[in-house]
């Protein structure tokens, strides 16, 4: 080979690198560019394989709290709470900024799964809508009004109002999730919602679970306001409860809510004219026999025009019917009514204690 030909191999060589070189640095642009927006392939692949990546990290944290259940008993020193507090800020604050505030594990996502369609409002960078979409493809629509920089799945950006009052969303499950966290989104979004179900995860004193918290966030919780609660609570009843993994700060479930039906109180069905006017005593005995045959009549009456009525009576929830999303609510609260919830939709109601006062029951 002459000289002529090692110097011409030895710039095709140069040239190739340089080639080469260029191209890698487009590609780690690319790859850089890509992280921003979204987390990593790898990441999401945790997520995917192993189910739940923030619960493992959860996990490892509790082996360095040992105290993690039992955080502000009289029994710990302050100085370990101290301890204690450092960690949670340090380790367990990238985590919520990561993640979300609560921790989702197999049942509570099988159980959203169950409630599906979902629309969830206020989904932060939409943790918990990529583990449902990675559950059987369960059909999710994930809204915040906040833009974010990295986000674990599709999330609409945009107003969750509008995204309730659309018609393609009126029959889907609403899922909150903290969504009071600094403003009072969750009472706005029951005046617009009008489907049956609300999944709701956090903190409740309407459901019996409390908060741990005491200050300004005392009894309500730090999830949702106290309008919000009282107002669920007059529109629905619960279904489901589940004790979520939670911070020593928090006391965090999945709570189920199905839309209440309702059926008439008695007044419906009185005679309006079920008084003596004339000022008549009722001394006279036939007087009253007669009185009281036509109040039965009437009252059978009004029965059976009552029943031919399409009255919110009936406990079958399922229908659709009356007295569900998208009438006046202020009809239910103006009228003699009780609510119709049907057996198998109870939560059970046992005696319970707590361990101190056990034996009195």
């Amino acid at each position: 080979m002459g000289k002529q030909d090692v110097q011409k191999k030895s710039k095709s060589h140069k040239d190739e690198g340089s080639s080469h070189s260029s191209k890698d640095k487009k590609d780690k642009k690319d790859k850089k560019d890509k992280k921003k927006s979204s987390y990593s392939d790898k990441e999401k692949k945790v997520v995917k394989s192993s189910g739940i990546s923030y619960l493992k990290e959860i996990e490892e944290l509790k082996k360095t709290i040992p105290f993690w259940d039992n955080m502000f008993s009289s029994d710990i020193s302050d100085e370990d709470r101290q301890i204690a507090w450092t960690r949670l800020e340090v380790i367990g604050e990238p985590l919520i900024e990561k993640y979300s505030w609560a921790i989702p594990d197999k049942k509570a996502i099988h159980i959203c799964k169950h409630f599906s369609p979902l629309i969830e409002l206020g989904c932060g960078r939409g943790y918990w809508a990529k583990l449902l979409r990675d559950f059987d493809n369960t059909d999710i629509i994930a809204v915040d009004k906040y833009e974010k920089r990295k986000k674990w799945t599709n999330v609409e950006n945009g107003d969750p109002y509008l995204a309730l009052s659309k018609s393609s969303n009126s029959n889907r499950t609403l899922l909150l999730s903290y969504p009071d966290q600094g403003e009072a989104m969750a009472i706005e979004c029951l005046r617009y919602y009008h489907g049956q179900y609300i999944i709701h995860i956090g903190e409740l004193l309407v459901s019996g679970t409390g908060t741990k918290c005491g200050g300004l966030q005392r009894p309500w919780g730090k999830t949702t306001s106290a309008d919000f609660q009282v107002t669920l609570v007059e529109t629905f009843h619960c279904v489901l409860q589940y004790k979520l993994n939670s911070y020593p700060f928090s006391n965090d479930y999945l709570t189920v809510w199905k839309r209440t039906t309702w059926t008439d109180g008695r007044s419906a069905y009185d005679d309006d004219d079920d008084g003596d006017d004339d000022g008549n005593d009722g001394d006279d005995g036939g007087d009253e026999e007669e009185s009281i045959a036509s109040y039965q009549g009437s009252e059978d009456s009004n029965a059976n025009a009552n029943a031919n009525q399409s009255r919110p009576s009936s406990c079958d929830s399922d229908s659709g019917e009356s007295r569900e999303g998208g009438e006046d609510d202020e009809s239910v609260e103006d009228r003699d009514c009780w609510a119709c919830i049907p057996d198998d939709e109870k939560l059970p109601t046992p005696n319970v204690a707590a361990p101190k006062y056990a034996h009195l029951l």
